[in-house]
């Protein structure tokens, strides 16, 4: 709805009310005599076809109203006569709109005559209004990306219009977007007279020969692009024709890709000559258009003639070992082109030798992609020993049945040559025992990348050959390779007496209670080793007594530890002073388990962190955590999400965080926790000045739970962060928190999302945080706050530059209302909105 809100009345008296008092047309005390009056007014107000303002009465008026130039809004109360004035330029569609939200059927009978019903225009209108606004807003936008999106032919329209006078975008990506032909038309109009975008992507466009047609129209005709994708659209030759006259004699464009769309020998043939006396592409891709030797003649020429193309893309054609061939005499003169790939294009290793040659002389050439081409390693060795003077620096052979032979050839090769810096042999069937020979011979020379088919002890095995003398390496990372208590062996004697491990990870390994004791091997004498993660390894009670007291970080979560694990992990704490976190989630500890740790740790000054989220921990084990935490002087984050605790649980850990004076974080959700436990809660935050995380997500708090904690935050002064999702809190309940967050000072995260939150709730959450200069992040997604909450908050935070995101999804917000909410909160540059449910939503 957009009216003015300086034309809008709010009082009791008016002139004109009383001259038409006078009358008795509108405010008799007869109701037919009413409906008369508003009929009259109405119906000039019509006949005037709104040229003059049209003031027309409301019996019962509540609502909020948002200006489209000043994004006010102001909420109305009940009362007897309101007075509502819309500006001469007011859309029937408007009137319709508003007077439908009051429900005066006279009135809307009446102007349904007047007023265009055709729901796919206001759609596309509302879209409009949103690009537009979007780029009024956006006045330094130099980069837009809208990939992977879903804006098809109408949205590329809308877009053209946003950007006909934009003067600041530099760069648009728009691939995948499904905009055709005629989207390719509009951005085309568009373009001609924009001289500062440079570089667009147009790439999965269902673009055809008529859309080239009118780009290539638009790089003849002024636009200024140097960087044009047009890969994997639906080009033919009568598009490649347009689009290569086009570039002929264009003397701005230095990067072009047509990849993947099977254009064919003639289409790239008739580009290629196009392109002979081009002075400024330095880029070309050609990759995927079923190329085959005729053109590689073609391509020779250009190649020979050009002087400025640096990189040249012509992967997964069908050049074959002909096609090299002929390649080869111009790449051996050029001194231009610096990177080649050929991947994909079945060379052999009769195409590798004429490449080869080829390279003897050439020293531009630093990158070479030769993978997937049936090459074989070992006739590729020879002809580089032959021709021994290459430039090239990077290499990729991949993908090439490069067998232990070739590996071993291409080490002794490669062991002399002073150039190369990395060689990839990803996907090629080479065993450990010659991707260990590869490596070894070269390790001071290159990095090289492998892909192992194999994992497991092997593969340990052969990383513990390779680095066992390494005097460098201080990470490890062999996550999910199922390596094994073996594995572990092989790495526990090659790492036994490492001085630079720092962290070693190895999650999902299966490397049981017999693993754990190879690696103590590592432990025993390492005190560098700070950070262990060994979740998901089947380390039961027996594996946990072996672990070193050295270590600073250790992860043992999704292990089935159970109590007895806890009985030997609790001796092993008793005198560290070392360890700062610990995460024993979902261990299986229960509450004979917590007993055992929490006793262990009483005298532990150095823990930092504990994670024993998921443990089945109730009210019993709950008891000697808090004992512990009560004297406890460096816990700071404690993590007991997943349990469950009840009232008498809560009651144990609240007299803990009465004494507790450095924990700072608290993680409680998913437990049992209703409105009585947070009564005790609530009690111990009175007079807290430690917490600053409080996480109660996922319990079942109602109203009089919210009530309670409402009280305690009215003093606290210390919690920043504040997660209630996914409770039972309804407007009441919002309305204390709202009460108590009125003069809050230190609150800047709050999380309220699904809940039972309506209009009320909302409206008096904005009141609260009307004037708030700390609260960064709100969250009311899932709620039902409807139209009239989502007002009032945009309302509330329209001019409000501490917050940065205000999630209002899924809350049976209109979409017309969803557009006024945008609108009023545009102003605000630096808030992220999250509005619209989806992409269909926001059409």
């Amino acid at each position: 709805m957009l009216i003015d809100n300086d034309e809008f009345y709010h009082r009791e008296s008016d002139p004109l009310r009383t001259s038409e008092a006078k009358t008795g047309n509108i405010y008799d005390n007869d109701p037919h005599q009413q409906k008369s009056g508003i009929q009259a007014e109405t119906e000039r107000a019509i006949q005037r076809g709104l040229t003059d303002t049209a003031r027309i009465t409301q019996p019962w008026v509540t609502t909020s109203c948002t200006n489209q130039d000043n994004d006010d809004a102001l909420v109305l109360n009940k009362s007897s006569v309101k007075f509502t004035s819309f500006k001469r330029d007011a859309k029937l569609s408007e009137l319709k709109e508003y007077v439908e939200q009051r429900y005066n059927d006279y009135l809307r009978q009446y102007l349904n005559h007047y007023v265009i019903k055709e729901k796919d225009r206001e759609k596309k209108r509302t879209r409009r209004h949103l690009l537009r606004g979007q780029e009024r807003k956006q006045k330094t936008l130099t980069t837009l990306s809208l990939a992977v999106n879903n804006i098809e032919t109408q949205g590329a329209r809308h877009l053209a219009q946003a950007l006909s006078n934009n003067t600041t975008l530099t760069l648009l990506n728009l691939s995948s977007n499904k905009i055709g032909d005629k989207g390719a038309q509009y951005l085309a109009d568009v373009l001609r007279n924009n001289m500062t975008l440079t570089t667009l992507d147009l790439a999965s466009n269902r673009i055809g020969n008529q859309g080239i047609q009118h780009l290539a129209d638009t790089l003849r005709n002024g636009a200024n692009l140097t960087s044009l994708n047009l890969s994997s659209n639906e080009i033919e030759y009568d598009g490649i024709e347009h689009l290569a006259d086009a570039v002929r004699n264009n003397k701005i464009i230095t990067t072009l890709d047509i990849g993947s769309n099977g254009i064919g020998d003639e289409g790239i043939q008739y580009l290629i000559a196009a392109l002979k006396n081009n002075k400024t592409l330095t880029t070309l891709n050609l990759s995927s258009n079923q190329i085959g030797v005729t053109t590689a003649k073609y391509l020779a020429q250009t190649i020979g003639y050009t002087t400025t193309l640096t990189q040249l893309d012509l992967s997964y054609n069908q050049l074959e070992a002909e096609g090299i061939q002929e390649l080869a005499p111009t790449l051996r003169l050029n001194m231009t082109l610096t990177t080649l790939s050929l991947s994909s294009n079945r060379i052999g290793h009769i195409g590798a030798q004429h490449l080869a040659y080829a390279l003897r002389t050439n020293k531009a050439i630093t990158t070479l992609n030769l993978s997937k081409n049936q090459i074989g390693a070992h006739s590729l060795a020879f002809a580089i020993m032959y021709y021994m003077d290459v430039a090239v620096t990077k290499l990729d052979l991949g993908y090439n049945q490069i067998g232990d032979r070739g590996a071993h050839d291409l080490a002794d090769v490669l062991q002399s040559d002073a150039t190369l810096s990395k060689l990839e042999i990803t996907g090629n069937p080479i065993t450990i025992s010659a991707a260990k020979y590869l490596s070894q011979t070269l390790r001071h020379k290159l990095v090289t990348t492998f892909l192992y088919e194999e994992k497991g002890a092997e593969r340990a095995q052969y990383l513990a050959d390779i680095f066992a003398n390494n005097e460098t390496l201080n990470t490890l990372n062999l996550e999910n390779d199922n390596i094994g208590s073996q594995g572990i062996q092989h790495l526990a004697n090659a790492f036994h007496n490492n001085k630079t491990f720092t962290t070693l990870n190895l999650a999902s390994n299966e490397i049981g209670d017999e693993g754990i004791q190879h690696l103590t091997k590592i432990l025993e004498n390492n005190h560098t080793l700070t950070t262990l993660n060994l979740t998901n390894n089947g380390i039961a009670a027996e594996g946990t007594q072996y672990l070193a007291k050295t270590l600073i970080t250790l992860n043992l979560s999704s292990n089935a530890i159970s109590t007895e694990g806890a009985q030997y992990l609790a001796k092993s704490l008793e005198n560290n002073n070392i360890l700062t976190e610990l995460d024993l989630s979902k261990t299986e500890l229960g509450n004979e388990g917590i007993q055992h740790l929490a006793k262990a740790l009483e005298n532990n000054n150095t823990l930092i962190t504990l994670n024993l989220a998921n443990n089945e921990i109730e009210a019993e084990g709950i008891e000697q955590l808090a004992n512990f935490l009560r004297k406890n002087t460096t816990i700071a984050t404690l993590n007991l999400n997943g349990n469950k605790l009840d009232v008498d649980g809560i009651k144990h850990l609240a007299v803990a965080l009465q004494h507790n004076n450095t924990l700072s974080t608290l993680e409680l959700s998913s437990n049992l926790i209703d409105d009585e436990a947070i009564l005790h809660l609530s009690a111990a935050l009175l007079n807290n000045k430690t917490l600053v995380t409080l996480v109660l997500s996922n319990n079942m708090i109602k109203d009089q739970g919210a009530e309670y904690f409402a009280i305690a935050l009215r003093s606290n002064t210390t919690l920043i962060k504040l997660d209630l999702m996914r409770n039972q809190i309804g407007d009441q309940g919002t309305q204390d928190l709202a009460d108590a967050f009125q003069n809050n000072t230190t609150l800047t995260y709050l999380a309220l999302d699904g809940n039972k939150i309506e209009q009320n709730g909302a409206k008096r959450l904005a009141g609260a945080f009307t004037n708030n200069k700390t609260l960064t992040y709100l969250d009311l997604a899932g709620n039902e706050i409807g139209d009239q909450g989502a007002l009032a908050l945009a309302a509330a935070f329209r001019n409000n530059t501490t917050l940065t995101t205000l999630d209002l999804r899924r809350n049976e917000i209109g979409k017309i209302s969803k557009h006024h909410v945008t609108q009023m909160l545009r102003k605000n540059p630096g808030l992220k909105l999250f509005l619209w449910d989806d992409w269909e939503d926001l059409n």
